[in-house]
């Protein structure tokens, strides 16, 4: 990961709002190159790099999550341990918010650049939670999780639909998409997830749906990365990019912004 310099003083990048992808994906949502801080956790927001921001306000546990360089000018956030309670989050129900355009939305992309360690829990825990709080329940609308062997999960509309039998313990950061589109046909794929380009086989339980219809969300609805929304199940890692874009991208898109974020995931 070799990104170039900071090209302004307060991280939100708008010169050029982040990594140089492919324009005919068209733009993100949101965008957070998470690299306020080269290290510690003085920080207090995340800063979305794309127009009409939505920030993340930072919520840290002992000293966790903290940012990081890991012997790169590369920035991101580390969780030591999972199951903590440090997240970033933000609530997204005023009419305003941007990402109440993933409202009835039936295709998104999740775009990451992460690095999974081993835990030594097996409860579910959050990389990006999309959803609220009934009670002592987080209820999910979208959400991508990892079980105790950094099997990824992914849930849509409060239900699971979709894993991969796959390990994403890797030694370096990897490029991860989750890509849903309920108006496609065959069931197959209406959920992809790919790793550095590479679609992984999804699978499902007998009794489980692939995606359907439109995503909803209410006036409770908030992002969270790195967790759950009020439940303390952190991962454990590094995450060191995010953005949703309110479309499918397609295999040529996938590949081309892989090809950038694997050199820039926080500046082009």
């Amino acid at each position: 990961m070799l990104p170039g310099p900071e090209l302004n003083g307060d991280f939100r990048d708008s010169d050029c709002q982040g990594p140089t992808l492919d324009d005919s994906a068209g733009t993100p949502l949101v965008r957070y190159l998470l690299n306020e801080a080269t290290a510690g956790t003085g920080v207090t927001h995340l800063r979305d790099a794309r127009p009409n921001p939505l920030d993340l306000e930072l919520q840290y546990e002992w000293g966790h999550p903290e940012f990081i360089s890991p012997g790169t000018e590369s920035r991101g956030l580390y969780w030591e341990h999972s199951n903590g309670s440090g997240r970033a989050f933000s609530i997204i129900a005023t009419p305003q918010s941007k990402l109440q355009m993933l409202n009835s939305a039936t295709a998104l992309t999740l775009e990451f650049v992460v690095k999974f360690e081993e835990s030594s829990v097996n409860d579910e825990r959050g990389v990006l939670f999309l959803g609220h709080a009934e009670g002592s329940n987080d209820i999910s609308r979208l959400a991508l999780v990892l079980d105790g062997d950094e099997n990824p999960h992914i849930y849509h509309n409060g239900q699971e639909v979709g894993r991969v039998e796959e390990q994403l313990r890797t030694d370096d950061p990897v490029v991860l998409h989750v890509i849903i589109d309920t108006a496609v046909e065959p069931d197959e794929a209406k959920l992809r997830l790919l790793v550095n380009g590479e679609a992984k086989p999804v699978t499902r339980e007998p009794w489980e749906s692939p995606p359907n219809g439109p995503l909803t969300l209410n006036q409770s609805t908030h992002l969270v990365l790195g967790n759950l929304l009020t439940q303390a199940r952190s991962m454990r890692g590094d995450l060191y990019y995010a953005a949703i874009y309110p479309r499918a991208l397609s295999q040529s898109q996938v590949e081309a912004n892989v090809a950038v974020l694997q050199e820039h995931n926080d500046e082009p």
